[in-house]
């Protein structure tokens, strides 16, 4: 069933998620495998999301992310909910689920990394993979692009048929207060969101592939985000 994607309707999941607290924001760390000593809950805030998949054609979504998260694989995390559709203009989207955005160390490597796992929904087949889409970034780094934090990297995008399909992602912030307000995020997020995700599509192509195997990244995030 889809839904309408507004802060309403999405209040008592980000509640569940507990409080944060009040210092000053954006606070958006790069990789470190070294868990920070700060009361803040990294990458707090709204982000709009555009997953440029290899096919040629492209989801977008939002993430708000809203606690601090810690576990053996996730440092300097956060948790929070997010949400996808075919179409820019997202008035209604097609799934939500719980998403992670944090440092994911393993014995294999490190990253950058992010994921979502969808809620439990009868009318959304959820295929073979608990995830929806994982995305590790190329570098680890945090950017800047015309003064909002851009993350992005590749990663897969898993069809509702249970297919995988390789995809660049990115992840561009919007607010620095977790809501949920597609409808108040500017169109030049997307657009720098779309050049950015297309980017790290076309140099996962030419690259070496990461050192965190797929199978790595999914457990992970499905972990995470039970």
């Amino acid at each position: 069933m889809k839904k309408p994607l507004i802060a309403g309707l999405l209040a008592t999941t980000l509640a569940s998620c507990g409080g944060a607290p009040a210092p000053t924001y954006p606070y958006n760390p790069n990789m470190n495998t070294v868990e920070q000593n700060s009361t803040l809950v990294p990458y707090y805030g709204d982000w709009v999301i555009v997953a440029s998949l290899n096919d040629g054609t492209r989801r977008y979504g939002v993430a708000s992310f809203s606690s601090k998260y810690k576990s053996t694989t996730y440092v300097n995390a956060s948790g929070g909910v997010m949400a996808w559709c075919y179409s820019q203009s997202c008035s209604t989207d097609s799934e939500q689920g719980a998403g992670i955005m944090g440092t994911l160390k393993t014995s294999s490597g490190s990253a950058l990394a992010s994921g979502m796992v969808p809620f439990s929904d009868s009318s959304v087949p959820r295929g073979s993979s608990p995830t929806r889409f994982f995305m590790t970034d190329l570098d680890g780094k945090v950017e800047v692009v015309n003064k909002q934090a851009v993350i992005a990297g590749k990663g897969l995008w898993t069809n509702e048929t249970g297919t995988d399909q390789a995809a660049g992602f990115a992840f561009v912030q919007v607010e620095t207060s977790p809501s949920i307000r597609p409808q108040a995020t500017p169109s030049a997020a997307y657009l720098t969101a779309q050049t950015a995700a297309q980017q790290a599509l076309t140099e996962a192509r030419l690259s070496a592939q990461s050192s965190l195997s797929p199978d790595v990244v999914r457990a992970a995030i499905t972990d995470a985000t039970r």
